[in-house]
């Protein structure tokens, strides 16, 4: 076998994936008897705290993303392609799914595909940082890889990225075993994301992704394993990678020797890393009571953290024709609907380690809920902690001519790890998301101009959220659709969203009513202002004419008195020019006369005040009988 520790190039499918190939056994005398487990594969998810992720240089401050240098390179780990089942024999494989090829467009430029498909031998355009998502991962040198017997003309050395030093626990050996099992560190994934659901408030979050593969595991092995990565309070029982001499059996936490190597990666990479592992598995920042600086477009804040996630992928021996169920269910004697594999497809799903929330009853309607799919040779469950898949016996070709044996339906194993994981970030995604629609959805006391303004833009960030991060269907592959379904039903996701987005409708509605009540009460007093302005216009119009009448009588009583005034001094003249001599009758006739006009003058000035006084309440009477104005 080559010891050959060069990665081909990804150009070829062929060559996508890590192969394992299985040690022959320390002597022939020795029995062949094979362990209960095969391979199992885990992918834990873990979101990274806020704030814990900066750059060292002023240069890569600047930008949307970190940039980490070193053994860093784009792109994603591409998963198990395949394995031996006999020493020295040709390998089960599975064809790789590029996340392009497999998902539809809109899920493609959520994920930015085109950055996960990248082979690691090719370096991302600017366009890649001005995206919404970027990758960067960091391989690890393999157990022993053994020449590929279908090699292309492309695979060159020269192509392969260099890899970390192995990172390898090596379990207790078991002379009745092919060899020792053994748990090791395929890949560390940086994922970062930055999903603008409000241009002020970005929504920025990432994830360390770590991918381990266990070989030839007996059952106890495997859930002590799964158990020890979920919460680093489990332990297992291997001899470390560090120091590199130490090869004493002693217990080992694999979730926080992983971290701190993470954490060294990191910074070597350039990026300052302060977080560290919690007891409650999931990573915590070194000083949690520093307070948390405001977000910017280039942070990697997140307002609420998300819980782990993981994905589990484990493949039995094909001579294995019964296995013991997990620890949680081993003293049950009673009948139930749940098969053996039904347990370890749950145990595996959720991590098992005593501390999970509540142990389902094994019901078919529970194992209907949290079945995501019943296959042939797979059974695959969800829960709110991450996927879990789970080979059954059977379904191998075996050539005994080449003492070969080759699985059928091998794709899910290859799918746990990529495009599995894929859909569980998108999850993760989502429920940041919806928590900082949840946060904004909250009503302010100010006025219904500014509330108005306020849903109009919760509205426009929703419709972001359901064209960028919901979809209800992913690809035209119904399980990855069924996948991300169970997964948001499980996790409440699906209650949450359908919560927002009824809240949402709701809101409206009360807004439309709001906005109606507002216009009609602002018609109302609109007439009623044009009303009072009409009365206002009418009492000047009044008083005017009062003062005009005033006006016209003073002038009227002021002519009469003139005219009276005028008589009197004109009858002396007229009499003088009559010829008449002055005498009593003169004066009696003068007297007369002057009383007459007096008299004729008042009286011709009450008669044309009496005209003026009717033909004004005939006015005012024609005003009071006329029909309301409408427009006003």
């Amino acid at each position: 076998m080559s010891t050959d520790t060069a990665r081909p190039s990804t150009k070829c499918w062929a060559h996508a994936g890590d192969t394992f190939a299985l040690p022959a056994r320390r002597t022939d005398a020795e029995p062949p008897v094979s362990p209960d487990w095969r391979l199992a594969s885990f992918s834990i998810i873990l979101p990274l705290p806020d704030g814990s992720l900066t750059a060292q240089s002023a240069e890569q401050q600047k930008k949307d993303f970190l940039n980490p240098t070193g053994l860093w390179i784009p792109g994603r780990y591409t998963g198990v392609r395949g394995f031996e089942y006999i020493p020295g024999a040709h390998a089960s494989y599975a064809h790789h799914a590029h996340a392009k090829r497999r998902f539809r467009n809109g899920v493609n430029t959520s994920i930015a595909s085109s950055v996960i498909d990248l082979n690691g031998t090719t370096d991302m355009d600017a366009s890649a940082w001005d995206g919404r998502a970027v990758y960067h991962r960091v391989d690890f040198e393999p157990v022993q890889d053994f020449e590929l017997a279908d090699k292309c003309r492309e695979c060159k050395r020269t192509d392969a990225p260099e890899r970390a030093p192995r990172f390898e626990y090596t379990l207790p050996p078991d002379s009745a075993r092919w060899s020792a099992g053994s748990v090791q560190l395929r890949c560390i994934e940086l994922a970062q994301f930055n999903d603008r659901l409000n241009p002020e408030r970005p929504v920025a979050s990432s994830f360390l992704i770590l991918h381990l593969v266990g070989q030839n595991l007996s059952s106890q092995e495997l859930e002590s394993i799964s158990r020890a990565l979920t919460r680093p309070r489990n332990k297992v029982l291997a001899s470390g990678p560090h120091p590199s001499h130490d090869s004493a059996i002693d217990e080992r936490v694999p979730l926080r020797d992983i971290v701190r190597e993470a954490s060294r990666l990191l910074d070597e990479g350039g990026i300052s890393a302060a977080f560290s592992m919690s007891q409650g598995g999931y990573l915590q920042r070194h000083n949690a009571r520093q307070e948390a600086p405001k977000a910017t477009t280039h942070s990697t804040w997140s307002r609420r953290s998300t819980r782990p996630m993981r994905v589990t992928c484990a493949i039995p021996w094909h001579t294995a024709t019964t296995l013991p169920p997990p620890e949680e269910f081993s003293s049950d004697n009673d009948a139930s609907a749940w098969s053996v594999f039904d347990s370890w497809g749950w145990a595996l799903s959720t991590g098992a380690d005593r501390f999970y929330e509540a142990i389902p009853a094994r019901t078919t309607s529970t194992r209907e809920r949290q079945l995501l799919g019943e296959h042939e040779y797979w059974t695959l469950w969800g829960t709110s902690y991450g996927l879990s898949v789970v080979r059954k016996p059977g379904g191998f070709w075996v050539d005994e001519g080449t003492r070969s044996s080759f699985m059928k339906d091998p794709s899910l194993w290859m799918l746990a790890s990529t495009r599995f994981v894929d859909l569980c970030l998108l999850t993760q995604r989502c429920a940041l998301a919806l928590h900082a629609l949840e946060s904004d959805m909250a009503i302010s006391d100010t006025d219904l101009e500014e509330q108005l303004d306020r849903f109009n833009a919760l509205q426009s960030q929703f419709l972001e959220f359901r064209n960028h991060l919901w979809f209800d269907v992913v690809s035209d592959h119904l399980l990855d659709s069924r996948v991300i379904k169970g997964l948001r039903k499980q996790s409440g996701q699906l209650s949450m969203y359908t919560d927002l987005r009824d809240e949402v409708e709701i809101r409206r509605e009360i807004y439309d009513t709001r906005h109606a009540i507002r216009s009609v009460r602002e018609q109302k007093l609109r007439a009623e202002r044009a009303q009072k302005e009409q009365q206002d216009r009418d009492d000047r119009r009044d008083n005017q004419d009062k003062e005009r009448n005033a006006a016209e009588q003073s002038r009227e009583r002021l002519n009469v008195v003139i005219g009276i005034a005028a008589a009197i001094l004109a009858v002396p003249a007229i009499a003088e020019a009559t010829g008449i001599t002055p005498s009593l009758a003169y004066f009696a006739v003068v007297l007369l006369i002057m009383i007459i006009l007096s008299v004729g003058v008042f009286v011709g000035f009450r008669i044309g005040s009496h005209r003026r006084k009717k033909k004004a309440m005939q006015n005012s009477s024609r005003k009071n009988f006329e029909p309301p104005d409408t427009d006003s």
